[in-house]
């Protein structure tokens, strides 16, 4: 965790590896399992599209086994190399690609937005929306969590 969030520049991803490995272990703390289960919990078996995917762990690890075909994007080339080295599915294509410019095209029957929000702009969340509703499905779902931050800055 220290190699990888002690030392500048810190990267856009997290490599959920270390959840694995350390920090589970360490703080027992489940909310980045939480994610995973609770948007599972939605999917439809038919086709997801997953934006600032990171490193495919909920991809791979909760999301492929309840959809048919999934769609993974994110902006951080390291995130992509991350996620198809250490979270390959059959079912998973993963997809160098910037949100604000280049959403992937088609129609998903849901689409997942997960721990990203945060990271953009009233006006780019506002385009964003208007892109993900032109991608869903009749009847498809959005799904996905955001950071909440305290006036002191500190995480809820």
């Amino acid at each position: 965790m220290d190699v990888q969030w002690g030392i500048p520049p810190q990267p856009e991803h997290f490599d959920h590896h270390i959840d694995l490995f350390y920090q589970w272990l360490a703080t027992r703390n489940s909310l980045w399992l939480e994610r995973g289960v609770f948007g599972s919990l939605v999917l439809r078996g038919g086709d997801l599209l997953e934006l600032a995917c990171g490193d495919g762990f909920n991809a791979r690890n909760f999301y492929s086994l309840r959809s048919r075909r999934i769609v993974a994007c994110d902006f951080d080339p390291t995130a992509i190399a991350t996620a198809k080295k250490k979270n390959a599915a059959p079912n998973v294509e993963y997809v160098l690609a910037d949100i604000r410019t280049s959403m992937p095209n088609g129609k998903f029957d849901n689409i997942v937005w997960d721990a990203a929000i945060e990271h953009f702009t009233p006006n780019e969340i506002e385009q964003l929306l208007a892109n993900i509703v032109s991608r869903l499905t009749t009847d498809g779902i959005l799904s996905g969590y955001t950071i909440v931050e305290r006036p002191n800055g500190k995480s809820l």
